[in-house]
């Protein structure tokens, strides 16, 4: 047997074959060609889904994917069901050779499409699904449909979503989307990828979308994880020059969010123990504008499911790296209730200025921890922080900001104040046991600062007299609130008042009991300056004060 010849001629028979692939691959770049096989599928859709298809190319770009340019599918009540300036599917030819589809790619640019929901249910698009369902007695072993995705490109997409049965519509609009996948495992419930990129969207959502989309995602993740948890991996994700409009007139709550760029890079993504590790986060040039109506009090309120069979959820564990807001403006207003006259209205806010940077973020297990670097935050009803530094820690047992140092145009506050206590609770249930440490240093308060926290204690002394002083304060006290060891304590700026002492004090939070044991080191003031500070009446009419005093 000559088995030379043999491998001779199935070498030769193996070429060739190989060379009518690429021929017949190659053929498809042939206008000619292109027309054809233009024509056959155009007639065969248009006789198919009995609508009108128009197409201007189709042909396999080398070496492995599926070309279609200008594809227009008219829909049966509207002009323009789908328009596709270009349609670029990635596809392993070798696979599609044996029947078996393996999608490793997606390039579209310029679509259009429009889709509408009927109110019975049924959308627009469904006549091509039921053109193309295989009847039950016509059903024959699938091939498999592989999803092995790479790069996934789009550009300039519009999409219109209108709603007719639950009143829901959608507008959409990008300029470009990219990513390269990782990974894309449907058996698994696994997917991964590297750098996304978005840029240009315009997002309108009307009325009850969110609630119900939510609902529904919520509904399928569950699903799914009832099989296997899914598994999401990301790099970095950069969004660019968004524009979102939000409103649902049946809950009166409208909101629009526009910023030129939200980028993020995730090191951690748990979703089935709520673990997630972020590198850093930074918002830019970002305006929020949210209006909702949110009664005090809710007449009806949607009774709560029945848990008890609910396995308990992993509580959030958050790890941010760095968080950065870049010229962010936020406006908040709460439509159920009218303005206040006067001080921080948190009803109705309206930040002008937001910077901040806050590093090593930690939350978990009802922790939150960090460093807040830099911030600049400023509201038009008198919030007006131009620096703000600290090490902050707020946890079961201690909160604490240290190296603080904040300033406003009447106030800086510097060193530290930490709390302990044996539980949350005792802050609201004890407040009198929780110990407390503070170290105010060469530091000064606004009275303007507080009233415009507190708008209520305006006509308190010493407001009522001294709504503009900015008091003086240096300090170091240690021991419970209730029992409070004051190493030093020193005062002044209102008028000619000026308090140096040390001492204790105990029974702060009962009135009636209080005690205090003071060792004074100087007080000094003047007549005017105590009959402001002390109730009316306190003093006798037929006491004299000396104009001036010190001891």
């Amino acid at each position: 047997m000559n088995y030379k010849k043999i491998l001779k001629y199935t070498g030769i028979f193996l070429a060739g074959l190989l060379i009518l692939v690429i021929a017949l691959v190659l053929s498809l770049r042939l206008p000619a060609v292109q027309n054809f096989a233009k024509g056959k599928l155009v007639n065969f859709l248009e006789k198919k889904i009995k609508t009108k298809v128009s197409l201007d190319r189709v042909y396999i770009d080398f070496p492995n994917s599926l070309v279609m340019e200008n594809l227009f599918l008219q829909g049966q009540k509207v002009d323009t069901l789908l328009f596709a300036r270009k349609l670029d599917v990635g596809l392993n030819i070798p696979k599609l050779l044996k029947s078996t589809a393996d999608l490793t790619s997606i390039d579209l640019e310029g679509v259009k499409a429009n889709v509408i929901r009927n109110p019975d249910g049924t959308f627009n698009f469904d006549y091509i699904i039921d053109a193309f369902a295989t009847k039950d007695s016509e059903e024959t072993p699938s091939k498999p449909f592989i999803i092995s995705l790479d790069k996934i490109n789009l550009k300039d997409i519009k999409v219109s979503f209108i709603d007719q049965q639950s009143k829901n519509d959608i507008e959409l609009y990008f300029k470009s989307f990219d990513t390269r996948v990782k990974t894309f495992d449907l058996q698994n419930n696994s997917y991964a990828a590297n750098d996304i990129n978005m840029d240009g969207l315009k997002l309108k959502l009307k009325q009850d979308f969110l609630e119900e989309v939510s609902d529904k995602v919520v509904e399928k993740v569950d699903s799914l994880n009832q099989k296997k948890p899914m598994k999401i991996g990301l790099n970095k994700v950069k969004l660019t020059n968004f524009n979102i409009d939000y409103g649902d007139d049946n809950t009166k709550t409208f909101a629009k969010v526009i910023f030129k760029e939200l980028s993020t890079k995730i090191n951690k993504l748990d979703l089935e123990k709520s673990d997630f590790g972020i590198e850093n986060i930074l918002l830019k040039g970002a305006n929020i504008n949210a209006k909702l109506f949110l009664p005090t009090k809710n007449a009806n309120p949607k009774p709560t499911a029945n848990n008890k069979n609910k396995e308990p959820e992993n509580s959030l564990s958050l790890l941010l790296n760095k968080f950065i807001f870049e010229d962010v403006k936020v406006v908040y207003d709460n439509t159920a209730i009218a303005p206040t006259r006067s001080g921080m209205d948190f009803n109705h806010l309206n930040f002008s200025k937001m910077n901040l940077e806050v590093r090593n973020f930690k939350m978990k297990d009802g922790t939150f921890a960090g460093t807040v670097n830099s911030a600049e935050i400023k509201e038009n009803r008198g919030l007006n922080i131009q620096k703000l530094e600290t090490d902050f820690v707020y946890e079961d047992k201690q909160a604490y900001l240290k190296d603080l140092y904040l300033q406003t145009p009447k106030t800086i506050l510097r060193d530290e104040v930490i709390l302990n206590y044996n539980s949350i609770e005792q802050l609201s249930a004890n407040p009198g046991a929780v110990k407390i440490s503070a170290n105010i240093e060469n530091s000064k308060v606004g009275f303007s600062d507080i009233l415009m926290l507190v708008p209520t204690l305006r006509n308190t002394a010493p407001f009522n007299k001294y709504p503009n002083a900015i008091l003086n304060v240096n300090t170091r006290l240690k021991g419970t609130i209730n029992d409070l060891n004051i190493q030093t304590l020193q005062l002044s700026g209102l008028d000619q008042l000026k308090i140096n002492a040390s001492g204790t004090v105990k029974n702060a939070m009962n009135p009636e009991n209080l005690y205090y044991d003071l060792k004074i080191g100087e007080l000094s003031s003047d007549a005017k300056t105590i009959f402001n500070l002390v109730p009316k009446n306190t003093i006798p009419s037929n006491i004299a004060l000396p104009s001036y005093f010190k001891i």
